[in-house]
């Protein structure tokens, strides 16, 4: 079918690989809106009047370029993050859509793409331009579980045996995109934005490293997997060894990246900086310092402009700065120690030897606390060597998890500085 993007003047830069609009014959397919300028400034912050009419003008600048108007439009589905706005929301919708209104849904934020504002209406439409007789067609609902009292995004791809991957702070599961092409083609792989964050209900808790376990495992009950694979990244590997001590029944195998077993003054002083910077600075300082944190310099350099674009983005889609600080609380306070070493599922922990947020010191203590798990030291690529080194990281992985699933030895990458603690 011949489709045809639609770009138009003065809306603001798309936050992701996709086109504003698709004309696809003579439907026209309207991406999600946030309410920003075409620098992608954020307008009207907690004024829901003003960012409704910001995201509804965005709406008519894509089809008007697509030859249409809003009398065109045949269906609107509109995010609020707090339906108690829907009154005032409704005052500026009524002024553009009052005459010839479309069908529209109203949800709360927490089924549609996050905003790290509070009243932010997100519609996406799908349209028809004015030389179409009719545009049928239903929105495809977005994959939410619910769960104790949230609920959790998630995404499912290719088949074979259950794949869990966590990430890590920042909780979003598209963290694993240069992973997911590989592993698909052998693994049912499931990821997930923890709750709190991306596009998971933004709950107001006190998170703990066993909450964020305990939504796993929730996630994977309402998916009907008994038993599965489980990668976690950094806090996701904090997840694993939380699983590894309360659920191991249900774990097939575990590997544990940038993980830890203790605290120490180092990781200490690292989170106490991350935490600090966000409360006393604010989310955008916050997030431009991330880098230093977790890529390795030579990286930073070659990759600035697309960085800054990252971070944009993530500006965008943050957190409440509350949730945040209490998911970096969480973190600091879990060291199960030697608790682990009574672990006897299959483990592989593996860590970047530039790594410097959580270091390779950490991952040889998480390592000599299992028994019988595997190490692996991968020679670059620091905290997000799935980022920087997605090749190399991709081959261990795989190689690892077909291990497991085929019941053959596995044997390292020439790559990888190896070693195993043998149990007693």
């Amino acid at each position: 079918m011949p489709r045809t993007p639609v770009i138009p003047d003065g809306s603001a830069p798309p936050l992701a690989p996709y086109s504003p609009g698709v004309r696809a014959d003579n439907v026209v397919y309207v991406s999600g809106v946030l309410a920003m300028d075409s620098t992608g400034k954020t307008v009207g912050v907690g004024d829901t009047r003003a960012q409704t009419r910001c995201v509804v003008e965005t709406i008519r600048l894509v089809v008007q370029a697509a030859g249409g108007t809003l009398d065109d439009v045949a269906h609107n589905a509109i995010f609020l993050r707090d339906l108690a706005d829907y009154a005032a929301m409704n005052e500026v919708y009524a002024e553009y859509f009052g005459n010839r209104p479309p069908a529209t849904a109203s949800r709360p934020s927490w089924c549609a793409p996050s905003s790290s504002w509070r009243s932010a209406p997100s519609p996406t439409c799908r349209n028809r331009t004015a030389t179409d007789a009719a545009c049928a067609g239903t929105d495809r609902a977005m994959p939410m579980m619910p769960i104790a009292d949230g609920t959790l995004y998630y995404e499912e791809h290719g088949s074979g045996p259950p794949l869990l991957l966590t990430a890590g702070l920042g909780g979003v599961g598209s963290f694993w995109a240069p992973q997911i092409p590989v592993l698909a083609q052998h693994f049912r792989v499931v990821i997930h934005d923890h709750r709190g964050t991306g596009q998971s209900s933004r709950d107001r808790i006190a998170y703990s490293v066993a909450q964020m376990a305990r939504d796993a495992l929730d996630l994977a009950d309402g998916l009907g997997v008994d038993r599965f694979h489980f990668v976690g990244h950094s806090a996701g590997a904090a997840i694993g060894t939380q699983l590894l001590l309360d659920s191991p029944d249900r774990l097939l195998s575990a590997v544990l990246c940038a993980g830890w077993a203790e605290r120490d003054p180092h990781f200490a002083r690292c989170f106490e900086t991350r935490a600090t910077l966000l409360r006393d600075a604010g989310p955008e300082a916050y997030i431009r310092a991330q880098a230093l944190f977790l890529y390795p310099p030579w990286w930073i350099s070659a990759n600035d402009a697309a960085l800054t674009e990252s971070e944009r983005a993530a500006l965008a889609h943050f957190p409440p700065a509350e949730i945040m600080l209490s998911r970096i609380a969480a973190i600091t306070a879990h060291g199960p120690g030697a608790a682990l070493n009574g672990v006897r599922t299959p483990t592989l922990v593996t860590v970047a030897d530039d790594g410097h947020l959580t270091p390779p010191h950490f991952s040889l203590a998480l390592h000599r606390a299992i028994p019988g798990s595997h190490l692996a030291i991968l020679p670059t690529g620091a905290h997000f060597n799935t980022v920087t080194m997605p090749h190399q990281f991709n081959e261990l992985l795989l190689g690892w998890l077909r291990a497991q699933t085929e019941g053959t030895a596995w044997t390292p990458p020439p790559f990888a500085r190896s070693g195993t603690v043998h149990r007693a």
